[in-house]
């Protein structure tokens, strides 16, 4: 199985940022002969509700223990050009080729052989369509053969969706902060003759400056083709090593002259903050309140129009009853801020 990622536990303060939307393109994240990442397992990460403005908090994942540290995949040099047979291979810790025929308009996997046991797909899946931005959404059917030294070959056939289903921030170890777009896809792999069917659910994350998927998490279930009875068989999630605080983010600075100033106290907190900001002009101010899971949980203030010094005070007990990570958003007319609250106990 794949994996494409990393990890380095890091505690953070706040975070500042912009809504930008990230749009994968064969230029920025189509596959380039030569270029290559690594990946190391991490604990498993739910992936969240589907939405805009979400926040990703990934950025205290730890490593798991007894695995291997860290996976290289390597992109090969182009074999063909637009062959139906794929033109682009991915070598994955010299163990697996995965083989894909890859185009301006998109990326088709086509297969991969791993030692004497091999998938071809003679009908493939469709992986990407380029430009893929949010809300995009395609599927289809692929067909093809197993073959392995053991047995004779077997025919499979499945279904396949892709869904660019949420964007937002995505906060991962080292202090990296990503405008971030999360494709969900879905394949199921059925067997001729076979009980049952497997279903892989897997979600990427990606920036718009990072070729590879910046963070992974995925499901593989059973099913029984005549029950329908779904059971879980594996959850895992990988993390990007390549990444660095040094990356290029887009993320808004607030060492930016934009003049909003602002600070929320007391944090750590028990049941009560208190904002305090200054503005240069009018503007409308709104503030949100949501959970590590980037999920909103109410909206604290609503588009009221303020300049200058100003002061906001708010129980929250009723929002956040349980020790944790929360986030407030606070939009500031075009400026938009994100604070990391952390919940006391009783």
């Amino acid at each position: 199985m794949k994996r494409i990622f990393t990890l380095v536990v890091i505690a953070f303060s706040s975070i500042s940022l912009i809504q930008s939307q990230v749009v994968l393109t064969h230029t920025t994240h189509g596959f380039t002969p030569g270029s290559s990442h690594e990946c190391i397992r991490i604990d498993y990460q739910e992936p969240g509700d589907a939405g805009t403005n979400l926040i990703w908090d990934f950025s205290r994942v730890n490593a798991l223990r007894n695995e291997t540290p860290s996976s290289k995949s390597t992109i090969g040099e182009n074999l063909t050009q637009n062959s139906p047979e794929g033109n682009v291979v991915i070598s994955q810790d010299g163990q697996f080729s995965f083989l894909y025929n890859n185009t301006e308009k998109g990326t088709e996997y086509f297969g991969y052989k791993a030692g004497e046991t091999g998938v071809t797909l003679a009908e493939p899946i469709v992986k990407t369509k380029y430009p893929q931005s949010f809300g995009d959404y395609f599927e289809g059917n692929y067909s093809g053969t197993v073959a392995c030294s053991c047995e004779s070959t077997n025919h499979i056939h499945g279904f396949y969706s892709t869904h660019a289903d949420a964007t937002g921030v995505i906060l991962l170890p080292g202090n990296i902060e990503l405008p971030a777009l999360r494709v969900q896809t879905i394949e199921t792999t059925e067997y001729d003759g076979a009980s049952a069917y497997s279903e892989q659910v897997k979600y990427l994350w990606y920036a718009q400056s990072e070729r590879f998927p910046v963070f992974v998490s995925l499901e593989t279930y059973s099913v029984d083709t005549t029950t329908g009875e779904k059971q879980l068989t594996d959850q895992l999630s990988f993390l990007n090593k390549n990444l660095s605080p040094a990356s290029p983010t887009g993320i808004l600075s607030l060492d930016k002259k934009s003049g909003v100033s602002y600070k929320v106290f007391p944090n750590p907190f028990k049941n009560s903050i208190e904002v305090s900001y200054t503005l240069p002009e009018e503007v409308s101010v709104s503030i949100e309140l949501y959970n590590s899971q980037g999920v909103k949980l109410a909206t604290l203030l609503n588009n009221q129009l303020q300049k200058g010094s100003n002061s906001f005070s708010k129980d929250i007990a009723n929002y956040v009853q349980s020790p944790d990570i929360y986030f407030l958003k606070l939009i500031f007319g075009k400026e938009v801020f994100t604070e990391k609250l952390i919940k006391e106990g009783k």
